[in-house]
C-alpha cells in the first residue's frame, strides 16, 4: 500500500479547518491562506461557499477607497433627504458573513485597521462629511497571502487576528480533487448546537497552561483555542468539550 502524500493529509486539513470556520466567524476572526491563485485555492473558496451557501461573500479589492470600505455620504439619499445621509460600506455588507481579501500582504495601513477593528468590536463607525454612524458587523475574514518571498507579509493587524493558517501551495491540483467534506446537515446541526456547548475550568487551564509552556502568551491565541475546541464538541454532537 502506498504511503498519503504529504499535500493530500494537507488538504484533508484545509477542509477540516473550512468545516470549523462554516459554524460561523464569531470568536474565530477567520483564515489566513497562503496560497497563489490557481486551481487549489479555487476548490478551497468553493469548499467555504458550498457549506456556507446563506453566508454573503465580499471580495474587498486590494486599492479600494476608505469612503467604499467603510462608508460615507450616500449623496443620491442625500439629496432626495435634504439632510445627510450614510452609505452602508462593504465591510457593512459582510455582516453574517465574510470578507475575502485577495493580496492581502498589500494591504494598506488604513485597511488592515478597518478591518481589524471590526474584527476586534463587532462594528464598524463612519465619522466624515457631516455624517456620524454605526453598523453592527458580524463577520470574519479570509485574508490570501499571495506573496512569492518572504520579505511580503500580512500585516499584523489583521494576520494576528485570524485562528486559523493554512498553506495551500503545498497542495497539488490532483491532491485537491477530493471534495468528501462535512454535509451540510451536520453543519446545521452543529451550528445549532454550538452556542451551547461549554467547557469547564480545568480545560481552560489545561489550554492556557499548554500555550504558555509553547512560549505562547497571547490571551487572543488562547481564545481562539477554546473557541475552535468547543466547535469540534459541536461537530461530534457534544454540548461540552
Amino acid at each position: 500500500m502506498s504511503e498519503e502524500r504529504p499535500g493530500a493529509r494537507l488538504w484533508a486539513g484545509a477542509l477540516g479547518v473550512a468545516t470549523l470556520a462554516s459554524l460561523g466567524p464569531a470568536g474565530i476572526g477567520g483564515i489566513l491562506v497562503h496560497a497563489r491563485p490557481g486551481p487549489v485555492l479555487d476548490r478551497f473558496m468553493a469548499e467555504l461557499k458550498r457549506l456556507m451557501p446563506d453566508q454573503p461573500f465580499r471580495k474587498v479589492p486590494p486599492q479600494i477607497s476608505d469612503d467604499r470600505l467603510v462608508g460615507g455620504l450616500d449623496l443620491a439619499a442625500t439629496l432626495a433627504a435634504g439632510r445627510p445621509v450614510a452609505e452602508r460600506g462593504l465591510i457593512a455588507s459582510a455582516d453574517g458573513g465574510w470578507l475575502v481579501l485577495p493580496m492581502a500582504e498589500r494591504a494598506g495601513g488604513l485597511t488592515a485597521s478597518r478591518i481589524g477593528a471590526m474584527l476586534d468590536h463587532g462594528e464598524i463607525i463612519v465619522e466624515r462629511d457631516g455624517i456620524a454612524a454605526r453598523h453592527a458587523v458580524r463577520a470574519g475574514l479570509i485574508a490570501i497571502d499571495e506573496s512569492a518571498d518572504e520579505e511580503e507579509t500580512v500585516p499584523a493587524a489583521l494576520a494576528e487576528r485570524l485562528a486559523f493558517r493554512l498553506d495551500l501551495d503545498q497542495i497539488s491540483p490532483r491532491e485537491a480533487e477530493s471534495f468528501a467534506g462535512t454535509g451540510l446537515d451536520e453543519i446545521n446541526a452543529a451550528r445549532a448546537l454550538w452556542p451551547r456547548v461549554t467547557i469547564d475550568d480545568g480545560f481552560l487551564a489545561a489550554l492556557v497552561e499548554t500555550g504558555l509552556a509553547l512560549g505562547v502568551d497571547s490571551m487572543r491565541a488562547s481564545r481562539f483555542a477554546v473557541e475552535t475546541a468547543r466547535r469540534l464538541a459541536a461537530l461530534a454532537g457534544r454540548d461540552s468539550v
